[in-house]
């Protein structure tokens, strides 16, 4: 009886293991046919990622067999694994580190995973024309200015997301230029977002925390650092990130007072990084804490805080404020207009000249602001979601988890959610395509938390029907499930995208690259429209079509300025006798940059 008993289990451990490997074999064959897909028919998914809200046809072609066989490809891994009895909880505990050594290592992590992507990936390349004008921003701060003087000729000077009515200053809110200003000043320009980043960490994990327990905490963590939208995030100048971290110490805070509500410091760093990320998106920070205000408030209203509290969060958001409307008024003239308005009026004053917006925008508008009708709406904002639900992780299901959560203890954060999309209601478009869809970045961090507490609502719900069952092999399911969607995403999805960003960095770069090799400085350099061409990352495509911001009292080198006509050229380089003078060109066929220099002209 016994020999029989034995030989039954070898037999019974013999099939579990052909089944999970044919599960894993077919799992593989998935894989092989996305592959194959893309090779054979798509040209490897290379593919434009020139869009700002419906995404290019190759990109949607890339996402649809992702899903499929990525999805399909997943699910068979993690049910091959869970037969085979691989237990990546088992694993994780006996590597585990204690909290603080894991988010000192996160931290590090953090900062060093966007730095040296930046450097050595991206070469530090602007991927949109906002990133030069958040740089200027952030000069003028270095040099505590609000704005410069515009220069003599300024036409030559006009460009998209500029002002330059006397005062040159870009549209955008100074408040990640102020992060930036410190990079600049310390000459670690490159580094202040990553260092953000990493700053992000720490309230992300202990928010994590009310929700989640320790295990999912960490998942969190891993999938915020893993995130390629996140991460190529915090290789840029765009000021995402720093409005990211402003928002997860602010709704951190926001936890502590729930713990303490008496505890002044609590109410002043609430407002404080509020106002902080107001300063920075302000509709990002609306649409993302209004919930949390609302409860604050609530909170006010039933006499629980006492005074001294209620006054340390009111003096401080009205610092703030006087701030923010002192801005508007010494750049714009009025405490109630900011520069996005002033913007607007200034490119109809100018007959939109070098601004790259239509000639149709009404004279009241705010920038990348309407209200369309209810269609319209939702289309955007049903994109910008289907477009996180791959850049967030890279996962091909990912968002879908997060439905799993829907549960009273995580009210608020659906809430948030829910508030972020309905004041971006009146968002024109989900933003461009080459990162992320980057008008609603910021809810990232939530939407993770959200998925994390559907994964782990499943792993609950299936350990309970494993132990009624006589399948304890599937109790594993949803730690594989995490594992394979994790390792599928960095087989196949992330260097794909991660391929195509590199290229369009190195497109974005080779004008200025060329210019350093080809031009005797100090130079002045005309420059076309759009500044990168097309023709030099097909078949992707570049966000990106103005020269960089230059002006005279700031650079040293290389002045970028715009071709008026070959008079008024020949007039403005005579306020420069020292400079070289070329016109910047491109040879569309042969996809040639050319740099015609000027001095026969000049004579």
């Amino acid at each position: 009886m016994l020999k029989n008993d034995r030989l039954f289990s070898i037999s019974h451990s013999i099939s579990s293991k052909i089944s999970g490997y044919a599960y894993l074999l077919a799992g593989a064959v998935c894989l092989v046919a996305f592959y194959q897909v893309g090779k054979q028919n798509l040209n490897n998914f290379q593919q434009s990622l020139f869009f700002f809200n419906i995404p290019d046809i190759f990109y949607t072609y890339f996402t649809h067999y992702w899903m499929i066989y990525g999805g399909l490809g997943a699910l068979l891994s993690a049910k091959g694994l869970s037969i085979l009895g691989l237990n990546p909880s088992a694993l994780m505990q006996r590597y585990y580190f204690n909290e603080k050594t894991f988010i000192v290592l996160a931290s590090l992590l953090a900062f060093l995973i966007p730095s040296l992507a930046g450097h050595f990936l991206f070469n530090n390349a602007y991927f949109t024309d906002d990133e030069s004008a958040y740089e200027y921003s952030a000069r003028a701060l270095a040099q505590g200015k609000l704005y410069f003087d515009s220069p003599e000729n300024k036409i030559f000077f006009d460009r998209a997301f500029m002002i330059n009515d006397g005062k040159f200053y870009s549209q955008y809110f100074l408040g990640w230029p102020f992060f930036f200003a410190i990079g600049i000043l310390l000459d670690l320009e490159h580094f202040v977002n990553p260092t953000l980043l990493a700053l992000s960490v720490y309230p992300l994990y202990k928010i994590s925390l009310r929700y989640l327990g320790k295990n999912w905490s960490i998942l969190v963590i891993f999938i915020f650092l893993s995130s390629p939208s996140i991460i190529t995030m915090a290789a840029t100048k765009l000021s995402h990130t720093s409005c990211t971290f402003a928002l997860l110490w602010c709704s951190y805070y926001f936890y502590r007072l729930l713990d303490a509500p008496n505890l002044s410091r609590y109410h002043f760093l609430f407002a404080a990084f509020f106002a902080i990320a107001f300063l920075i998106r302000p509709l990002s920070t609306l649409g993302l804490l209004l919930p949390l205000l609302c409860v604050w408030l609530s909170i006010a209203i039933k006499g629980r805080l006492k005074l001294r509290t209620i006054l340390s969060f009111g003096v401080t958001s009205l610092f703030f404020s006087s701030i923010f409307f002192a801005i508007n008024y010494y750049q714009n003239g009025l405490v109630t207009k900011v520069a996005y308005q002033r913007s607007i009026e200034y490119d109809i004053e100018n007959d939109f000249r070098f601004s790259g917006r239509n000639k149709s925008i009404a004279p009241d508008k705010v920038a990348n602001l309407s209200f369309k009708s209810l269609d319209s709406v939702l289309e955007t904002v049903s994109l910008a979601t289907i477009r996180h639900n791959f850049s967030i992780s890279g996962w091909p299901i990912f968002l879908i988890f997060a439905l799993l959560s829907v549960r009273r203890k995580l009210l608020l954060p659906w809430l948030m959610v829910f508030s972020y999309l309905i004041f971006h209601l009146g968002i024109d478009d989900a933003g461009f395509g080459t990162i992320a869809p980057v008008h609603f970045f910021e809810q990232s961090w939530v939407w993770i938390i959200l998925v994390v507490s559907g994964l782990r609502t499943a792993n609950i719900s299936i350990k309970s029907l494993a132990r009624n069952s006589s399948k304890i092999c599937q109790v594993n399911i949803i730690p594989n499930l995490i594992l394979s969607l994790v390792v599928l995403s960095y087989l196949f999805y992330v260097p794909i995208r991660l391929g195509t960003t590199i290229k369009l960095a190195q497109s974005s770069n080779f004008p200025i690259i060329s210019a350093n090799k080809l031009v005797k400085k100090p130079a002045i350099i005309f420059s076309p429209r759009p500044f990168v061409h097309p023709c030099i990352s097909l078949p992707s495509r570049l966000s990106m079509f103005n020269r960089p911001v230059s002006l005279p009292s700031i650079e040293t080198d290389v002045l970028w300025v715009n071709y008026v006509s070959d008079k008024l050229n020949s007039e403005f380089l005579s306020n420069f006798p020292n400079h070289n003078a070329y016109i910047m060109s491109w040879k569309e066929k042969s996809c040639q940059l050319n740099f015609e220099k000027l001095d026969k002209n000049l004579k």
